[in-house]
């Protein structure tokens, strides 16, 4: 077991106990010692940093590792400690990292104690219930007509979600080869500012040229203001209810809906004529 002559052989064995990595540093920034648990993880990324083993580390300079333009050697130039961040290394590996000072019971300095925390797993789980979410917050769905998609818009729009409902939108009316689209807005709260209101008008007029005709129903009065403040003219045919779009697309196609007792009775008069 390596010594840091800093460290009291108790403490190695206590830091060498957690199931966490450790890393410790002097004040030139120079790793000194690491845990057991530590080299495990280190083992694991040596091909990434040029060394075939973990040994090879103990007297690198870390802002060396981490870079000139780096977070890590901002934080450490400014002494802003203790930090705390979650950061992505290598293979998708995620890590909390917190940084904290060492002191003797005098309040000398004499290095930095760096505690990673492996979370990868949670984070993978989190991204997951994120991607499922954004799923869930911006479906597509079939109507009652075949050639028609209907996208209720729910909750609050930032820039991220307005990016996901291009994708799935423009994804999924090449893939069902749709004439129509309609946008129910009556479920949207509101857009995070101006220019998303913008991107959407954007992103309408993409729509458009794939040969979609595209109807809004639902806008609200809130919703009506917010586009006017920014600026946006809907082209686009809107109507205060889904059933009225239905309606006017069906027109539209030379359609109509008919009650079944009226089917019945034309069928019987065409019957008796006969």
């Amino acid at each position: 077991m390596r010594k840091w002559d800093k460290l009291q052989y108790e403490t190695t064995a206590v830091l060498n106990s957690f199931t966490d990595n450790v890393f410790i540093a002097d004040t030139d920034l120079k790793l000194v010692w690491m845990n057991e648990a530590a080299e495990k993880l280190i083992s694991k990324f040596t091909h990434h940093i040029k060394v075939s083993d973990p040994e090879e580390l103990i007297g690198i300079d870390l802002t060396k590792m981490h870079g000139k333009e780096t977070r890590f050697l901002r934080v450490m130039t400014k002494h802003e400690l203790p930090y705390r961040a979650t950061i992505n290394i290598f293979d998708g590996y995620v890590a909390d990292i917190v940084i904290s000072n060492l002191e003797t019971k005098e309040g000398n300095h004499y290095g930095y104690l760096l505690f990673w925390r492996d979370v990868t797993t949670e984070e993978k789980r989190k991204e997951r219930d994120r991607a499922l979410i954004e799923e869930l917050s911006t479906p597509v769905l079939p109507s009652v007509l075949d050639n028609t998609l209907f996208v209720p818009l729910i909750g609050n729009f930032d820039e991220n979600r307005m990016e996901h409902l291009k994708e799935t939108v423009l994804h999924e009316v090449v893939r069902r080869g749709s004439d129509y689209l309609i946008f129910d807005m009556s479920g949207i709260r509101a857009m995070e500012n101006n220019s998303m209101i913008a991107q959407f008008h954007n992103f309408n007029e993409t729509v458009a040229l794939t040969g979609v005709e595209t109807y809004f129903v639902g806008f609200t009065r809130d919703l009506v203001k917010s586009f006017i403040a920014g600026g946006v003219k809907v082209e686009s045919k809107s109507f205060p209810h889904y059933r009225q779009a239905v309606l006017h697309i069906l027109k539209q196609e030379g359609l109509e809906l008919q009650k079944a007792a009226n089917k019945d009775k034309n069928k019987n008069r065409k019957n008796k004529s006969e």
